[in-house]
């Protein structure tokens, strides 16, 4: 049986945008969409909510931005799904220096030796 899940994202309550997945893209989908709706550059991790339920993941943007947009992954939701999801949206917070590939601040674009060289 081939399942589908929907995406749908709302800006300022109301519908920004609606996709079908397969089961297999579901996850990747939803992942990509959550950082182009909401920005890890500009909502910080304490910033954003991320939801789970056994139809339904929810990611949003609780920073008092001027369009706060709530991503929805519709569907039955599996334990495996959580965990990548979860895992994915943490990634989004882990910066890497773009010269040596060690874990630095947000903010930086280099780590503190490469930027000292």
């Amino acid at each position: 049986m081939n399942q589908e899940f929907e995406i749908i994202v709302f800006q300022n309550h109301d519908l920004y945008n609606s996709k079908i997945s397969s089961k297999e893209m579901a996850v990747e989908t939803f992942i990509r969409i959550c950082k182009e709706c909401v920005d890890p550059d500009y909502v910080k991790k304490d910033e954003a909510d991320l939801l789970f339920f056994k139809m339904m993941v929810c990611y949003s943007d609780r920073s008092g931005g001027d369009k706060p947009c709530k991503v929805f992954l519709i569907g039955m939701i599996t334990p495996d799904m959580i965990s990548s999801i979860e895992n994915s949206i943490d990634n989004f917070y882990i910066k890497k220096c773009e010269e040596c590939d060690k874990e630095i601040d947000m903010e930086w674009c280099l780590c503190y030796d490469c930027r000292n060289k």
